[in-house]
């Protein structure tokens, strides 16, 4: 019985399939956690721009007088942070 070649339509021709599908199935899932665990990381930092360099200060204004160079970067950090955002939300297009 182990000799018998693998005939077209036989069990052995659909278990070769079905681990060939299982297969790509896996490397698309690995893929895709891959590519969100990139897009979060990407959207973490923008947070960290959006509020450290962009929210924090202007929340400090109220406290004291804020310093020309907050006054001047506090909406560059703001933009970073939307631009690495949208950077985050360009990688999960790659999603499968």
């Amino acid at each position: 019985m182990a000799d018998e070649p693998i005939r077209p339509g036989s069990e052995a021709d659909f278990t070769v399939l079905a681990d060939a599908n299982k297969d790509r199935e896996r490397v698309k899932l690995v893929h895709n956690e891959r590519t969100k665990l990139s897009a979060t990381m990407f959207n973490n930092v923008a947070t960290a721009f959006f509020v450290g360099g962009g929210v924090a200060p202007m929340l400090g204004v109220s406290s004291a007088s804020p310093s020309p160079w907050q006054l001047a970067l506090g909406p560059v950090w703001l933009l970073v942070g939307f631009v690495l955002h949208f950077g985050a939300r360009l990688i999960l297009r790659s999603l499968k």
